[in-house]
């Protein structure tokens, strides 16, 4: 065992999850719903800008952060169960969830490949890659109850 200290940047830590927070957010704007519920007002990245000057760009961030509920009384730094969604994505969830309990089997067999394909391709467009390189998955961790 090493008798070296650990070095721990708190600002690289920061900027890491900031980085983490941008990719969530760009997420958000895969989410497709039969009705608009994402603002207009909702932040874009300005063009040419360098991922450590966007991290440091306090206005872009509180923007972002106006999207978010707050719990009150902590500050909830640990996502390892659940991942944050923002306002308009978490209206959109429920939106699909509502539907799919509603048609159930019917949409089951009938319009979820299409919309599961349509899904793929968004991500595989954001990513610039193919659609066949994409996999979604519901959560790829494994929980061990003892």
């Amino acid at each position: 065992m090493s008798t070296e200290p650990t070095s721990f940047y708190r600002r690289k830590m920061l900027k890491n999850l900031a980085a983490v927070s941008l990719c969530s957010v760009a997420a958000s704007g895969l989410v497709q719903s039969k009705t608009p519920t994402s603002p207009t007002n909702f932040p874009t990245i300005p063009i040419g800008v360098t991922p450590n000057s966007l991290a440091a760009d306090e206005y872009f961030w509180a923007k972002v952060a106006s999207f978010y509920d707050k719990a009150q009384g902590i500050v909830n730094l640990e996502h390892g169960y659940w991942g944050k969604m923002s306002r308009p994505v978490q209206s959109a969830f429920v939106e699909a969830t509502q539907m799919v309990n509603t048609q159930l089997s019917y949409y089951a067999r009938r319009d979820y490949r299409g919309d599961e394909n349509l899904s793929v391709h968004k991500v595989a467009q954001a990513l610039g890659v193919n659609d066949d390189e994409i996999v979604l998955t519901r959560n790829a961790t494994i929980y061990l109850m003892q």
